[in-house]
């Protein structure tokens, strides 16, 4: 019952969270006026501050009336214009005066932080003071931004004019004020021609209807439509690539030229170091020009390969489509300011780089000695190792982060020999960066390619483990002077030894357990050679009783003895 409180309250809060509040203004209505002509905005547009002036980017368009009490909500409205970080725009209203003008005042906010009352300093976008133009302001997406929907006002007065903590007063004078949609992005991207943005397709249609993401490591398609907005995240939507390998972007466009455009251009950027510019060295993979043949569809394709440099763990690939010239990641020019086109984010995981440790566990009996760590496989690019531990048999690591690993102090190398005298049990990894590309070898950051894990156990010098039957294999450091010895103790109620001695030249060597009827009821293979010991425990046999047990050495059996399991 507490629980279903919990999640209930937990749940209301989330919905509250979701459902922000806002202040609604009031004024005298807008239509009021000595001529009996209307006053309101009829839309609130975004312009490019460069480029095509009209029509507008976006626009939202309103009813041609004043609102009662002069506020009107439209965030409802389906048209939601997206701007990104960087770019600048204009952002302004039409105002429906009648055949007369009055004097307008305008101020316009963004609430950033989402907290219902657009009071922060950075919120207020600008005021105009009282004049007779439209009022309208030059906005730029600011850095550090979150990817998201942000509610704007938009607050026009008359004869009077607007102050910067005006967001939520009641107005005296004539005055209109609309909230609306603004969805912003940490990146920039191409802002669409006008003729993308009528709501039905363009004359000019151009636009990504499927992109595929293909290495080795498999393929992911995402489809898509057209789109309003002009750009599309579908970076939740992964693909996987190896670290330092080939991969491929490639996919479909759907075309309407109209007869105008002979040609499309497309373009591809991987975001290396994901800093969102797309605009560092070798970030740009290619820009096609495909001849369209007037048609309504188009293959393209680019090859990239990973640089081994790259140390995030997932990168952004860009694609970009328009019949002008692509001039970068976020702009086109020519073709009359006509440019039709879009485009779309997704993302690309990097698995780790070629190469690996040598596989599996070294158990070893205290004080030991531990063999040396190394490769089975070597990075196939020039590198540098930095070995870390850390203590306790544990998930070998993957990706860059060493939290929790403590470094080891020059074991730089492509291997690295642990000191005797263990007494914990150990997991080494070995964290590799592209040489030269961070400096120094050992700086905490890079590719953990591989885990090599050292246990060590002291009770009863047991080492090793027999995978095959899961049995304790020790290693005897005294050389005993038969090749089969009596199981000790005898009887046993738990666990007994059985030393042996194993020629080097055998090729295949087992314990074998009988019981007292002849019945073979268990079996211990034996690795390595020379002088070795079975631990024998008592869940390995059915039941109490008499058991014989024999050396079978390259399918020879050796002489049998006796052992008894007592409870």
């Amino acid at each position: 019952m507490k629980n279903s409180l919990l999640f209930l309250s937990l749940l209301l809060a989330s919905q509250v969270a979701l459902a922000q509040s806002y202040c609604i203004p009031s004024g005298t209505a807008c239509n009021t006026s000595p001529y009996g002509d209307p006053f309101f905005i009829s839309d609130i547009y975004v312009l490019q501050q460069t480029g095509v002036y009209f029509p507008p980017y976006g626009v939202v368009m309103f009813t041609n009336t004043c609102p009662s009490g002069g506020y009107k909500d439209e965030t409802g409205y389906y048209q939601v214009m997206s701007l990104g970080q960087g770019q600048a725009f204009s952002i302004g209203v039409d105002v429906g005066q009648g055949s007369h003008t009055y004097n307008m005042s305008g101020a316009l906010w963004i609430d950033y932080n989402l907290d219902g009352v657009f009071n922060n300093t950075n919120e207020l976008i600008g005021l105009v003071p009282m004049g007779t133009g439209s009022p309208y302001f030059n906005y730029t997406v600011p850095a550090g931004i979150n990817s998201g929907m942000y509610r704007a006002r938009f607050r026009l007065l008359r004869d009077a004019n607007v102050g910067a903590g005006d967001a939520c007063v009641n107005f005296v004078n004539p005055s209109d004020t609309r909230d609306f949609k603004l969805k912003l992005y940490p990146t920039c991207f191409q802002v669409q021609d006008p003729s993308f943005q009528t709501g039905i397709p363009a004359p000019y249609l151009n636009y990504f209807n499927s992109v595929t993401l293909s290495s080795s490591s498999g393929s992911t398609t995402n489809t898509s439509s057209y789109i309003y907005a002009g750009y599309s995240d579908f970076k939740n939507g992964t693909a996987v690539a190896p670290f330092g390998g080939p991969a491929t972007v490639s996919g479909n466009l759907t075309l309407n030229t109209n007869g105008y455009f002979s040609q499309v251009n497309v373009g591809v950027w991987a975001d290396w170091n994901m800093d969102n510019d797309f605009a560092d060295a070798g970030e740009q993979i290619g820009i096609q020009t495909l001849n369209t043949n007037f048609g309504t569809s188009l293959a393209f394709s680019q090859s990239l390969t990973i640089p081994t440099s790259v140390v995030v763990p997932k990168i952004t690939i860009r694609v970009m489509t328009s019949y002008a010239n692509i001039t970068g990641p976020c702009s086109v020019s020519g073709n009359n300011g006509i440019w039709c086109g879009e485009t779309e984010d997704y993302s690309l995981k990097l698995t780790s780089p070629s190469g690996f440790l040598a596989a599996g566990n070294q158990t070893l009996c205290s004080p030991a000695d531990p063999a040396p760590i190394g490769f089975a496989v070597l990075p196939t690019y020039s590198s540098a190792y930095a070995w870390y531990y850390q203590n306790g048999i544990i998930t070998p690591p993957t990706g860059l982060s060493t939290a929790g690993w403590v470094l080891i102090s020059g074991a730089t190398g492509t291997s690295y020999d642990p000191p005797a005298g263990l007494t914990a049990s150990r997991t080494y990894a070995c964290f590799v960066t592209r040489l030269g590309f961070f400096g120094n070898p050992n700086t905490p950051t890079g590719w953990a390619i591989g885990a090599r894990q050292v246990k060590v156990i002291t009770k009863n010098c047991r080492v090793a483990v027999d995978d095959e039957a899961n049995e304790m294999i020790n290693v005897i450091t005294q050389e005993q002077g038969s090749s089969l010895s009596q199981n000790i103790p005898n009887p046993f109620s738990s666990e007994s030894a059985i030393s042996c001695l194993i020629p080097e030249e055998t090729k295949t060597a087992s314990l074998e357990i009988y019981g007292f009827d002849g019945r073979k009821v268990h079996q211990v293979n034996i690795p390595g050679r020379g002088n070795r010991e079975v631990v024998i425990q008592s869940k390995m046999l059915p039941s109490n009783g008499i058991y014989f047990y024999t050396l079978v050495l390259d399918g020879q059996k050796q002489a049998m003895k006796r052992m008894v399991l007592v409870h």
